[in-house]
């Protein structure tokens, strides 16, 4: 006599029968459900851009965070700056050392202070902040990026 519960041949013989079918719906009930209410990982990110951007461009004028990522041992921040000047495709910033030394030391600054940011370094990752020119009217005009370990930030 077989001692296998008769539970289990219906179950064998309606996953043959539907089996199909449900997976089916499985799939459609999941690609609705991440359609309607989104991707969990994507509106993290968002609201940490979000803290973030309203974090540095709080005190620094002119100054915007388009995108941060961790790679590694990295933690990169990308600024754009931008003042609404008209710049041609031949001329170069005229005031680009006065924006460079006076965002450099506000961002090193904001980023020692920013205690999440104070945590990373103390266990050794490096931040890179890298600032581009918003109104640079060809492609991207970088105008400076600095790598920030724990001693800049606590000498």
């Amino acid at each position: 006599m077989d001692s296998t519960p008769k539970w289990i041949y219906k179950f064998l013989e309606w996953w043959a029968d539907k089996g199909g079918l449900f997976l089916f719906f499985l799939a459609l009930f999941g690609s609705v459900f991440v359609l309607l209410f989104g991707n969990y990982p994507q509106w993290e990110y968002q609201r940490k851009l979000r803290l973030l951007n309203s974090y540095f461009s709080n005190d620094i004028a002119n100054i915007e965070l388009v995108y941060f990522t961790e790679i590694d041992n990295n933690y990169k921040l990308s600024f754009k700056y931008s003042d609404d000047a008209e710049l041609g495709y031949e001329k170069r910033r005229p005031n680009r050392n006065e924006i460079v030394q006076a965002y450099k030391t506000k961002l090193l600054d904001k980023v020692c202070l920013f205690e999440e940011f104070t945590d990373r370094l103390y266990w050794g990752q490096i931040i890179e902040v890298d600032v581009k020119d918003g109104d640079w009217p060809a492609g991207i005009s970088q105008l400076f990026n600095m790598r920030i370990m724990y001693d800049r930030c606590h000498t």
